[in-house]
């Protein structure tokens, strides 16, 4: 027979020393390990041992997994035809007026700071009229005059109204 020849891996099994005592070796130390996890206070002494910890990693796994669902759910509330979103996304023709409005709106703004830059450089009767300070008291005096005016013409009519049938 070929295993009482040493032949083979149950021969050499049979024959030699050397496979028995690396198994009893290895046993060995997975013991003190496993010894080593009872008696220790570690991470994995309390992962198995600690309920408090267990209870708290089952919360969390359970959180975890909710967190999951309502990701789930906003997913598919964004990309759902229903909300501006999801139009935005699926509905190329919507996509496409929001940037045109997107567009005119900066076109507009532009064409806002255009005009201020200008009348802050005194360009145009506004420009002038921020800039110019003799327009200015130019303008403030002959808003004075037709005040004063104004003020004439209703204290004294017919001082400026000549009424005659004949």
């Amino acid at each position: 027979m070929t295993i009482n020849r040493g032949e083979g891996t149950l021969g050499k099994l049979n024959r030699s020393p050397e496979p028995y005592n690396k198994l009893i070796s290895i046993l060995s130390r997975a013991d003190e390990t496993l010894q080593d996890i009872q008696a220790s206070e570690g991470t994995l002494n309390k992962l198995i041992y600690d309920k408090e910890l267990y209870t708290k990693l089952t919360m969390l796994a359970d959180k975890s997994v909710k967190a999951a669902e309502d990701v789930r759910e906003l997913n598919r509330k964004i990309t759902s035809s229903d909300g501006t979103l999801g139009m935005l996304i699926n509905d190329r023709t919507f996509y496409d007026k929001g940037l045109s409005l997107l567009t005119r709106a900066d076109n507009s703004v532009k064409s806002i700071e255009d005009i201020t830059g200008k009348i802050k450089e005194g360009e145009g009767t506004a420009g002038r009229l921020l800039t110019d300070a003799e327009l200015y008291e130019s303008l403030n005096r002959m808003v004075e005059d037709v005040d004063a005016l104004v003020k004439d013409f209703k204290e004294n009519p017919r001082k400026y109204i000549k009424f005659s049938l004949f």
